[in-house]
């Protein structure tokens, strides 16, 4: 039948049952419209196959209390806030585009948001800790990249925990954060450049 076409302001809820994304939300599409909805609620268990990245141009939910779970076996982007529980992404990259602030938070608000590679992608605004996050490359190299123009991880009060090497084309890239704010490095080998920018 095709993918619906979606109008700005729409959102995508998978309410029930074990899917596999499709038609309804497409893969290498980033503009609303066609296959592409602005927000993305998951309600149910959702994999994303594998292959091209999805976008999320506006705000994405893992519902986990309401049953969500969500799998990525391909990248995702997302250019709105996160807010997840039961996330597996399974060493695929997480990415947080657009020129606004976007806040990461877990819904339980007890276990971090747990990604194994991310990337910043923005030109304007900053990524914001609204819980503990961690990102633990399993296979090493570079777990955090700031690939954008205007790239900052600002961890607020919370805790940010990175195994893996930072890099990407962003050389302002940087983390911001209050003095409550904890960032741990772990592994071994070249790190990176790590930078900070003025914070709260």
């Amino acid at each position: 039948t095709g993918s619906p076409i979606y109008l700005p302001g729409s959102t995508l809820t998978y309410e029930s049952g074990t899917l596999t994304a499709g038609d309804e939300w497409l893969a290498g599409a980033t503009v609303v419209g066609a296959g592409v909805p602005e927000n993305v609620t998951i309600g149910s268990f959702i994999t994303l196959p594998s292959g091209a990245a999805h976008a999320v141009p506006g705000d994405f939910v893992i519902d986990g209390v309401g049953g969500g779970d969500f799998t990525m076996n391909s990248a995702l982007s997302v250019s709105g806030n996160w807010t997840s529980t039961n996330f597996h992404p399974n060493g695929n990259i997480v990415t947080f585009a657009g020129n606004a602030d976007q806040t990461v938070l877990s819904a339980d608000a007890v276990a971090p948001v747990a990604f194994d590679l991310l990337a910043l992608n923005k030109t304007g605004g900053s990524v914001l800790l609204g819980s503990d996050a961690s990102c633990t490359s399993g296979g090493g190299g570079v777990a955090l990249a700031f690939n954008g123009t205007q790239d900052v991880l600002n961890l607020g009060a919370h805790s940010f925990t990175q195994r893996g090497a930072i890099g990407g084309s962003d050389a302002t890239g940087a983390f911001a954060g209050s003095s409550a704010a904890t960032l741990s490095l772990t592994g071994s080998g070249d790190g990176g450049t790590l930078r900070f920018a003025a914070g709260d």
